[in-house]
């Protein structure tokens, strides 16, 4: 009896380091990555750059890895700063860029304006006059609303109408 009472008390001893070696391991080969941002728009011929601070630990840049249309194009990118390669996209195509990023900092995009689709919205025609402002548009989105504000004294004030 003593025997199996021994038996069993090195069998779970066994066990324990063998647990927590595995679940030692598992975290440890968890991504470091910490943080995603995503930008998604349409392709107008323009890259886009990237800043890219260290991170905590002053020795490594804060971005680990960059997806163009959840294809994997950057890693391990020792740079504070860096340009993202959109060209080998077609012209209007849509894409969608994910930035994966460590804890403790945040990259910047420089120029997030270079996946907006271009607008189509321009005056038609402008008529102004001591009454009123009159114009008329092209290619604006339905439902939009317009604010009218005139300078006055160095300050923009909105005209009530």
């Amino acid at each position: 009896m003593f025997f199996n009472t021994f038996s069993g008390y090195v069998r779970l001893n066994l066990r324990i380091p063998a647990i927590l070696a595995f679940l030692l391991t598992a975290w440890l080969l968890q991504p470091a990555t910490a943080g995603e941002m995503i930008l998604s728009g349409v392709y107008r011929g323009k890259n886009l750059f990237v800043q890219n601070p260290f991170s905590p630990d002053n020795q490594n840049y804060c971005v680990e890895e960059v997806f163009i249309n959840e294809v994997k194009k950057m890693s391990d990118i020792r740079q504070s700063a860096f340009e993202i390669d959109l060209s080998h996209l077609e012209m209007q195509d849509e894409v969608t860029v994910r930035i994966m990023y460590k804890d403790g900092c945040v990259p910047k995009i420089i120029n997030p304006q270079a996946l907006r689709p271009s607008d189509s919205f321009q005056f038609g025609n402008v008529t102004v006059n001591q009454k009123s402002l009159d114009w008329t548009t092209i290619g604006e989105t339905p439902g939009y609303i317009y604010y009218a504000e005139q300078f006055v004294n160095g300050s923009w004030l909105p005209i009530k109408g």
